[in-house]
């Protein structure tokens, strides 16, 4: 279950960025042609260099002239998600500053992935030194247009249904320049963030491993745009500039909120967090160099071995005297180094301490981030897209499937049927996985439309998530929670028990979460 967990750590890296890396299952051998091969070139040259709106502008210029060649369609669709993906990390990147007063939220940042000095905002959302404050109004600008790309990439996906198609890439090659310089480091391959805590076999599997992109892959891209569309929708259709401002600089840095800034100007709390972690890296630095001149040995022993070779040679006094001095001179820079060490180390505990002194503080701001869970529907014609479009990703879903169980070949697979291999040595995906998961997606789509209704354990009667996304006008998440802002919403009819839910997820064994991240 733990390789599987690490897995699942992976795919998960794969959803959130949209399905970009997803690739494979041949749904039949694709025709090479000449023209085939060079929208394959294109596609994993632009994807490979980060230069996903140049490649896309190439496959758009083959498809003018030969709309047919299914290869480029692909491409041109995979090409768009990333781009996507990379307008919405650079319009972060230009307002994301230093996490100045959330020691809490950077400790979040840096471990959601299991990867020390690596998480999900911190690949999307890497420190700009020189970021312009970010706003609710420019973050709302910044979903907004990021729904859009994702809307365009999503149109091009779909004209690739069922046609014969393959496309190989190396996922541990795709890169996003994460920072805009215009080169790609090694961090910016994308697949490699994500390998946290797996063993290096594991690591090298992921990093070599070649997949092919295909109709089935193309279905399910176009199912996780419509999820991540909808679930950007869901949020854009409140008003949650309570929360942000409560909150928003734990993610975006001190200048993000007014209440930030209030928090860098009032010297009750001292220094700020990022101060104290740049000084705090500084002296991590230089210790390390004082402890590794400390303990080396290497030139004195050196010099001690010549000494004693002079001694039994019966070399001149001169000679060994100069040894000797030479010998004080390395024994006085090690007493140096030493008290260096001991010196730095009280500086580490000193800024350490001052640091775990700021740590609750950024617990008062998750407090009142969960206090302001009180959201007005500000757009809801949003509202109701967004439950059309996760309805959307569940009909998607379907059709993913039904692509799947058709392919007869067994060809790099990344989402595999019954008959194939399943990718990076994970267990095989049995008939009985792949039922539970549709009856799962079949149920998840009759509570968006009301049919089925939400248990709560104060009530008897069941809530219709359908009614709720229809009728509300304010979202009270702790009301919600304890059940007071539910009865509008309560209904009668079906409910789900916790056996029927049970029974649809038996399949998956604990592992649900990790496939339906992974299934989409």
């Amino acid at each position: 279950m733990r390789k599987f967990c690490r897995f699942g750590q992976f795919v998960a890296g794969l959803g959130a960025l949209v399905a970009v890396h997803a690739a494979p299952s041949a749904h039949a051998q694709s025709a090479s042609t000449p023209t085939a091969a060079q929208s394959d070139d294109l596609f994993r040259a632009a994807a490979y260099a980060g230069r996903f709106a140049e490649g896309a502008r190439a496959l758009e210029g083959k498809l003018i002239a030969n709309p047919d060649d299914a290869q480029a369609v692909l491409g041109l669709g995979a090409l768009k998600a990333f781009d996507a993906i990379a307008q919405f990390q650079r319009a972060l990147y230009a307002r994301t500053g230093t996490l100045a007063s959330a020691p809490g939220l950077e400790t979040f940042r840096r471990n959601a992935l299991g990867q020390p000095g690596r998480s999900v905002l911190s690949l999307v959302v890497p420190v700009n030194p020189d970021a312009t404050p970010m706003t609710y109004a420019a973050l709302r600008e910044i979903l907004t247009d990021f729904v859009m790309r994702l809307e365009a990439a999503e149109k091009v996906l779909a004209q690739v249904a069922d046609r014969d198609v393959k496309l190989v890439v190396q996922p541990g090659r795709v890169a996003i320049d994460l920072d805009s310089n215009g080169t790609i480091d090694a961090q910016e391959r994308i697949f490699l963030s994500f390998l946290g805590r797996v063993s290096a076999e594991q690591r090298t599997a992921f990093i070599t491993s070649e997949l092919a992109l295909d109709a089935t892959d193309a279905s399910w891209m176009r199912g996780y745009t419509n999820l991540i569309m909808g679930t950007v929708e869901l949020l854009l259709a409140f008003d949650f500039s309570p929360t942000y401002e409560a909150a928003g600089h734990l993610l975006f840095g001190e200048d993000a909120t007014a209440f930030g800034l209030e928090l860098k100007r009032d010297a009750r709390f001292g220094r700020s967090q990022a101060a104290i972690a740049a000084e705090l890296a500084s002296v991590k630095k230089r210790l390390d160099d004082a402890q590794r001149r400390a303990r080396s040995l290497v030139v004195l022993n050196a010099l001690t071995a010549r000494l004693t070779e002079l001694v039994k040679r019966d070399a001149p006094a001169a000679d060994r005297e100069e040894l000797l001095e030479r010998i004080a001179e390395e024994r006085a820079r090690r007493k140096t180094a030493q008290r260096e060490v001991r010196q730095l180390q009280q500086q580490r505990r000193a800024l350490q301490r001052e640091n775990s002194g700021q740590a609750d503080v950024g617990f008062f701001d998750l407090v009142a981030a969960v206090h302001s869970l009180n959201w007005r529907v500000a757009d809801r014609v949003r509202l109701e897209s967004a439950r059309r479009r996760l309805l959307r990703a569940l009909a998607i879903n379907t059709t993913t499937w039904r692509l799947a169980r058709a392919e007869r070949d067994d060809d790099r697979e990344f989402l595999p049927n019954a008959k194939q291999t399943a990718p990076f040595g994970v267990a095989p995906v049995t008939d009985d996985i792949i039922d539970g998961w549709l009856a799962t997606t079949a149920l998840m789509t009759d509570v968006l439309e009301g049919r089925r209704l939400i248990p709560h354990p104060r009530f008897q009667r069941g809530i219709n998530v359908k009614r709720l996304l229809e009728t509300a006008t304010r979202i009270d998440f702790i009301a919600i929670a304890s059940g007071h802002a539910l009865v509008p919403y309560l209904d009668s009819g079906p409910v789900i028990t916790q056996r029927e839910w049970h029974t649809r997820v038996a399949p998956f064994g604990q592992d649900f979460p990790q496939f339906a991240i992974w299934f989409n």
